[in-house]
């Protein structure tokens, strides 16, 4: 089965954003397993990925922060070998005169920030680039699964 992707229209790009940050944090646990490090974390602007547990054996605990009180933490993920991504539409973003939010999530069909009703989606898995494409596509998701589920 071939995977290739092709664009149309002359000046059309493909933006690696919504997975940049994991990659990234990938390659450098990558080198960190080459030279043997057998406990680290990194922080890719709030990608968090892990290898191990903390020197001392417990587990690595991730705040999640509130999505609209920059100083607040709305709850603590403990995890071993994995990575914690935050989708949100708070970091990112300005509002109109009108009090609309506009943010850097953008839904593909429309070309507009994305509607879900969701403002942040957290996300954990094993792979960081993985979480950092799933945090941002369950935004997404959410959004069409509401309009699907409105259509008779």
């Amino acid at each position: 089965m071939e995977r290739t992707i092709g664009l149309k229209k002359e000046g059309e790009s493909i933006d690696l954003g919504g997975i940049g940050k994991g990659f990234a944090a990938d390659l450098i646990l990558k080198i960190f397993r080459r030279f043997e490090i057998s406990s680290a974390l990194t922080n890719f602007g709030g990608n968090i990925a892990t290898i191990g547990t903390k020197p001392d054996g417990s587990f690595w605990r991730i705040g999640v922060q509130h999505p609209r009180e920059e100083n607040r933490i709305i709850g603590i993920i403990s995890i071993e070998n994995q990575s914690v991504v935050t989708s949100g539409d708070y970091r990112r973003f300005f509002i109109d005169k009108k009090g609309k939010r506009y943010h850097h999530i953008l839904n593909p069909k429309t070309g507009y920030p994305a509607e879900s009703g969701l403002i942040s989606v957290t996300t954990i898995a094993d792979s960081s680039t993985n979480t950092d494409a799933l945090s941002t596509a369950f935004l997404k998701a959410v959004e069409n699964a509401l309009k699907n589920a409105q259509t008779p």
